[in-house]
């Protein structure tokens, strides 16, 4: 029987472009002006409409990543993930790109965006 695939691929990108959004939508408010609320109520609104295309049991472990300071998302270098430079076993991230396994690292728990 085949093995059950977990979280895909694309979720994960979804993930992360939820991550840069946000990224995006709190420089605003630092560097910019707080008060354009415009710019920043359409990038709510941008955040709402990615987060309703991932499932909530990824976007709470994203979550709890974020609100400890670290990154929910990284990507990976080679077998290297970006977050905690730690090396991934290459068969880890062929069972990865499969499916088979979740793109998370065991080191630090991001999610990794291992597109090539």
């Amino acid at each position: 029987m085949p093995k059950k695939k977990t979280n895909n691929l694309s979720e994960v990108l979804k993930l992360h472009e939820l991550q840069e959004t946000e990224i995006t939508r709190d420089e605003t408010k630092i560097l910019h002006n707080p008060n354009e609320k415009e710019k920043l109520e359409k990038l709510d609104a941008i955040i709402k409409e990615i987060e309703s295309h991932i499932p909530e049991s990824m976007l709470s472990r994203y979550r709890k990543l974020r609100n400890s300071g670290s990154l929910g998302v990284t990507k990976i270098k080679g077998t290297m993930c970006m977050g905690c430079y730690i090396s991934i076993p290459q068969g880890d991230i062929n069972r990865m790109k499969k499916g088979l396994i979740a793109s998370i690292c065991s080191h630090c728990g991001c999610y990794l965006n291992i597109e090539e």
